[in-house]
């Protein structure tokens, strides 16, 4: 006799669930470099260490220099920002992590989003951080259903888990 197709759906979704559930891969419950150093930038507060010259400077030596040097070319070129420190967080951002990391770090864009703004709004940029010029901008972009009550609104959650249909952060 021949089970129901329902049920072999359910023993397959089932046996599924079990193995993306497990470990697959070692350290699969740490974030990468790139995900740490953006969720730091994200959940800094001003006053705290990672906005600092003194962090800076044990990245980089110039990194404080570099941010401001690019803030000044470019903060002229971009529309007017949610928030007045976006700018300098993303190239902090950019910077910090191209210091501890310069292998990895093969072509030097930035895409730039505005998320503090409604996805109405021509929020994004490419940035060619070795030139310190806009390749592309702005432009809309959209984010993920799960990040905003209503399709144009402004995101207010954000996750990197699968299917959480929520925009992620990061560099």
């Amino acid at each position: 006799m021949r089970t129901p197709r329902f049920i072999e759906s359910m023993l397959i979704g089932g046996a599924a669930v079990v193995f993306v559930g497990t470990r697959v891969m070692p350290s699969h419950d740490q974030n990468g470099p790139v995900l740490a150093a953006a969720s730091t930038v994200v959940a800094a507060v001003p006053g705290s260490a990672i906005l600092k010259p003194a962090a800076s400077s044990a990245l980089g030596g110039g990194l404080d220099a570099q941010v401001q040097t690019a803030v000044e070319k470019m903060s002229s070129l971009v529309e007017p920002l949610s928030r007045s420190d976006a700018l300098a967080d993303a190239f902090h951002s950019y910077f910090a992590f191209k210091a501890a990391h310069p292998d990895e770090v093969k072509k030097p864009y930035l895409y730039f989003v505005d998320y503090g703004q409604p996805s109405t709004a021509k929020r994004g940029y490419v940035f060619d951080m070795d030139s310190l010029s806009i390749v592309e901008g702005p432009f809309t972009v959209a984010h993920g259903r799960g990040s905003s009550t209503s399709q144009f609104g402004v995101p207010t959650h954000f996750a990197n888990a699968s299917g959480s249909q929520s925009t992620s952060l990061g560099l």
